[in-house]
C-alpha cells in the first residue's frame, strides 16, 4: 500500500526582523538532514523578513516536521496557506531548496525561478495556485 502524501505551504516572518545568510545556512543544513531521514522534500523562499515554505512527503512525517517548525523561534506569525493530501510531489528531488530574494521578485519571479530550477517539471497545481494567491496578496499590500 502506498503511503499517503501531504503538502503544507505556510508563510511566516523572521523573529529577529531580518533573514541573514547564516540563518539560511543553518535552516537549510538542519532541514536537509531531517528531511532526507523522513522522506520529505520542499523549498524555502525568503524575501526581506518573510519566509514562504513548501514541505511535502508522507503525511505522518509532515505532521511531525510541521510541529517542529511551529516551535522554531527563528520565525513567528505562521500562516498556513495550504494543508492537504496530494497525489504527487512538486519538488521530488529537493530535500530543501532555498531561494533568497532580496530583489523583491516574489510572485511571478519566484514561481519562474522555482520552475526553471525544476527543469521540465512544473509545480503541483495546488502549490502553484497558493504561490499565485500569495503573490497577488503581496501586490495588494504593497500598493
Amino acid at each position: 500500500m502506498t503511503t499517503p502524501l501531504r503538502h503544507v505551504v505556510y508563510r511566516s516572518h523572521a523573529a529577529s526582523g531580518g533573514i541573514t545568510d547564516e540563518m539560511l545556512d543553518g535552516i537549510r543544513a538542519s532541514a536537509v538532514r531531517n528531511n532526507e531521514e523522513l522522506g520529505i522534500t520542499g523549498f524555502l523562499m525568503c524575501e526581506g523578513a518573510s519566509f514562504l515554505q513548501l514541505i511535502e512527503g508522507p503525511a505522518d512525517a509532515i505532521g511531525q516536521t510541521f510541529h517542529r517548525i511551529q516551535g522554531d523561534r527563528r520565525h513567528e506569525r505562521i500562516e498556513v496557506l495550504l494543508d492537504a493530501s496530494c497525489d504527487a510531489r512538486s519538488v521530488p528531488a529537493w530535500a530543501m531548496g532555498v531561494f533568497f530574494d532580496d530583489e523583491g521578485e516574489a510572485g511571478d519571479g519566484a514561481i519562474a525561478v522555482i520552475e526553471r530550477a525544476l527543469g521540465h517539471q512544473t509545480l503541483h497545481p495546488d502549490v502553484r495556485a497558493v504561490l499565485e494567491t500569495a503573490r497577488d496578496a503581496s501586490g495588494r499590500n504593497a500598493a
